[in-house]
């Protein structure tokens, strides 16, 4: 069997797996003990805003329109896009971020291990012959990398998710 056919096999055994977890999940959440309104509130005790989120998140439907409603916005994006995307993009980005310094900081190992050229080996060497000056500059540099990683982080959070602010 060619690649592209077993491709286009697991593609389509993956519809009904996918259709199975949209349904799933639908109908076990709506089995759930709690109000996803008073959860959202955090107990605030404001009928008028209870009222207004049970409306916007179709609660006073019935459970087949609600259904019909959720397949829309996840065809459509908008359950991602509004509840799951925002709030998975914060641990995301700190995870992408930890992992380039992670990264960075293995060259110096990887770069001298394997005898690799590159600013990890400049850096051992430096530091077995003692050169103070290489020693500062590659330790300087790799600092700016990492503290503008770390910057580019935190201005993702605010760009990310408006309720940060700085």
């Amino acid at each position: 069997m060619s690649l592209i056919k077993y491709i286009i096999k697991r593609l389509i055994a993956i519809i009904p797996v996918l259709a199975g977890v949209l349904i799933l999940t639908f109908f076990l959440s709506r089995m759930m003990p709690g109000d996803p309104v008073l959860g959202y509130l955090r107990g605030s005790g404001n009928l008028d805003l209870y009222q207004y989120y049970y409306h916007q998140l179709w609660l006073d439907r019935p459970i087949f329109v609600q259904f019909f409603k959720y397949i829309s916005d996840v065809f459509s994006g908008n359950v991602i896009h509004k509840h799951a995307l925002r709030n998975s993009l914060i641990p995301t980005t700190t995870i992408i971020g930890l992992s380039i310094t992670e990264l960075l900081a293995g060259t110096v190992l990887i770069e001298y291990t394997f005898g690799l050229k590159g600013i990890g080996q400049l850096l051992v060497n430096a530091i077995f012959v003692a050169d103070y000056w290489v020693i500062n500059a590659l330790v300087f540099v790799i600092s700016l990398i990492f503290v503008f990683i770390n910057l580019t982080v935190d201005v993702l959070y605010a760009l990310l998710d408006p309720r940060i602010k700085y």
